[in-house]
């Protein structure tokens, strides 16, 4: 376990022993990350490009454009020590001992999904813990099966039941998200009116004590949010300096970063979704801090 030596409490900045915590991350990316990188974005070049062709299209109508980003890994280097952080928030805090689902939001292949079970980020020792992903794409979700070991499952008790699995729905539609503790994504939606919607969708619906670790966030409330503590965790240097949110209360929102003009930017499909999110909310463009 990572020691920390220093803890400030204006929002949460956990200070971890320099030498210790780069150790530890260059340790794990020389075991994890660099068989990580190979394996996987070979498959992007291979594979990626047959099933989002329309995404090299340009075309000014919404409806036909693929709303998420074809598969694009994110840095190993970055991701790992993100999940040893969270890991370390965990043990410090005492909570390992409670069950916990980690969910990718956005999985592709399960790249993150199989990280993450590796590192054991969830610090459950029971070898009950669960990793779960979420898929659009029916290839890519298919492939993500095989590659994590899972398979197509009917029921919903059957799906939560497993170990490791990757549901292929919309992630803007995914009804379940209360059911993990550790929600990880790499904006997954290059549509921004979309995507703040997938956020704040997201985070109005996971229970108290959910840690929500974002990748290139597009809305900025979160940060004015009473609902959601900001924990900073420093890895060793200032280049591993990590950061995530978790649910502090379950109140209401009461604010949306999102436009109501923004409309003509979303696919007619997500219309009713996104009138129904802002209605009785007050529209705010907030700063980052």
């Amino acid at each position: 376990m990572l020691t920390a030596v220093n803890i400030k409490t204006k929002e949460e900045t956990y200070e971890f022993n320099g030498t210790e915590a780069s150790k530890l991350v260059n340790q794990t990316y020389g075991i994890f990350g660099k068989a990580f990188d190979r394996v996987f974005r070979n498959y992007t070049k291979t594979l990626t490009g047959p099933w989002h062709k329309e995404d090299y299209k340009t075309t000014g109508d919404v409806n036909k454009k693929n709303p998420g980003w074809y598969f694009i890994p994110m840095s190993y280097s970055s991701v790992i020590p993100q999940l040893l952080a969270v890991k370390a928030y965990r043990e410090l805090n005492k909570v390992v001992h409670v069950k916990t689902r980690f969910l990718d939001a956005g999985c592709g292949p399960g790249n993150i999904m199989l990280l993450a079970q590796q590192l054991n980020v969830s610090g459950d020792y029971s070898h009950r813990a669960q990793f779960h992903g979420i898929e659009l794409e029916k290839e890519g979700a298919q492939l993500g099966r095989l590659l994590t070991g899972s398979q197509a499952l009917k029921t919903v008790e059957d799906k939560f039941n497993s170990l490791m699995y990757i549901h292929n729905t919309d992630i803007l539609t995914f009804k379940h998200y209360k059911k993990f503790g550790i929600i990880y994504y790499y904006c997954p939606i290059k549509c921004k009116p979309l995507q703040i919607l997938f956020e704040e969708r997201l985070e109005d619906q996971v229970n108290v004590g959910t840690i929500i670790l974002p990748n290139l966030k597009q809305g900025t409330n979160i940060h004015h949010d009473s609902r959601f503590k900001l924990v900073t965790c420093n890895m060793g240097n200032r280049f591993n300096q990590v950061n995530f949110f978790v649910k502090m209360s379950s109140a209401k929102r009461k604010e949306t970063g999102i436009n109501r003009f923004d409309l003509d930017q979303v696919p007619n499909k997500y219309h009713k979704m996104l009138k129904a999110h802002v209605k009785g909310l007050e529209y705010k463009q907030r700063p980052y801090y």
